[in-house]
């Protein structure tokens, strides 16, 4: 494994942080300076109601200063499983709860700059919770896996995480129930 350099905090916000590493190892990496984005490891959601329907929401990016179409997602906080972590998001974002979470994979979104994995949690016969009450500027929308394909194919639903998520989900058998 390659040695560590001296590490220091150039800026932090409460989702995350920037360090700055002088590598020392290896030879092809020696002597540069490198910049790490630290976050919280996350989950990203794959639901379905119980009449097949997948859970999207849309939100305002100020990143990319527009709204996404995206899959419900979020931080898994300290001390939680990424199941426990998924349905607490889910509920959060969309007011739905699922009767089962399957974790089926995880990895790294950007490994070039990112330290954090992004774990996929599946729920299947999702039910909307009477009385919940959601993050404020998140819109559920429920969608067949037709319109979703659509959505892919024309440009409007276009996270990358989210396409390979999905990927692993039909590997996985998720839609043939």
């Amino acid at each position: 494994m390659p040695s560590r350099g001296s590490v220091e905090k150039v800026f932090e916000t409460p989702w995350f942080d920037i360090e700055k590493e002088t590598l020392r190892s290896p030879k092809t990496h020696k002597g540069k300076t490198y910049y790490r984005l630290n976050c919280p490891n996350g989950v990203i959601i794959i639901a379905k109601t119980r009449d097949r329907k997948l859970i999207l929401v849309r939100q305002f990016r100020p990143s990319l200063n527009r709204y996404t179409l995206e899959l419900p997602a979020g931080f898994i906080d300290e001390g939680e499983t990424p199941e426990f972590a998924a349905s607490r998001e889910l509920m959060e974002e969309t007011g739905y709860l699922c009767s089962r979470m399957e974790l089926i994979g995880s990895g790294n979104a950007m490994a070039e700059r990112v330290n954090s994995r992004a774990f996929i949690v599946c729920g299947r016969n999702a039910l909307r919770e009477v009385g919940s009450r959601k993050e404020d500027g998140i819109k559920t929308l429920l969608v067949s896996r037709d319109r979703l394909e659509y959505l892919i194919a024309n440009g409007k639903f276009d996270n990358l995480n989210a396409l390979g998520s999905l990927f692993l989900a039909e590997r996985r058998g998720f839609f043939d129930d």
